[in-house]
């Protein structure tokens, strides 16, 4: 075994490394009942995904098989990320071009060279760009997604005006319900004003 191959390894032992064998939903969920938004942040995994998308303004939509998650972040709201997902079973979605953008983050947001270099190395991970969606259509909307170095990053939205210990603790049981098991962090954003749901521009 390579040096690389050890310091991996290494790294995986202390919970670097977490397999992406999230259980997919029991049923799919039925967009028609999801409010398009504007919905909130509620809880996340602290990775380099969800650092620079934290407390951004996010949107949902779906058509036919195809679901959106918009994200306006940046300090005016003008920079906009999409996720992208395709269905490909009951609950799972492949995420389109997640791997490359993926890549663009942690270029940017991630310090130290050796750990850029080693979290961009290619992986074995069968599941990457692979996500699913967790909601019960009223309190809260969760997006568990499979990154291409096989750890989950978890983004948790609600509707509410404040994140409330108990939705806190029903997010964390939905996780744990399905298999994802990593630690999410509550979070408080600023309360965004309310806003007609948009058309699609997909």
């Amino acid at each position: 075994m390579g040096y690389s191959m050890l310091v991996f390894a290494a790294l995986c032992s202390v919970a670097f490394c977490q397999s992406c064998n999230f259980t997919n939903p029991a049923k799919n969920i039925n967009w028609s009942k999801v409010r398009n938004g504007p919905w909130k942040w509620a809880a996340y995994t602290d990775d380099e995904f969800t650092q620079p998308l934290l407390c951004s303004d996010a949107s949902i939509e779906s058509q036919d098989d195809l679901a959106f998650i918009d994200m306006q972040y940046g300090t005016m709201r003008h920079q906009i990320y999409t996720l992208r997902g395709q269905r490909i079973g009951t609950g799972e979605y492949i995420l389109d071009d997640f791997s490359q953008s993926w890549r663009r983050i942690v270029k940017y947001t991630v310090k130290g060279s050796e750990r850029t270099k080693l979290l961009n190395s290619e992986t074995e991970e069968p599941k990457k760009d692979h996500a699913v969606f967790y909601t019960d259509y009223k309190n809260y909307f969760i997006a568990a997604i499979c990154m291409p170095n096989g750890r989950v990053s978890v983004s948790a939205f609600t509707m509410h005006r404040r994140v409330t210990p108990y939705l806190f603790t029903r997010i964390q049981d939905v996780l744990t319900d399905n298999n994802v098991d990593q630690a999410v962090t509550r979070v408080n954003c600023k309360q965004i004003k309310k806003q007609k749901n948009r058309p699609s521009l997909k």
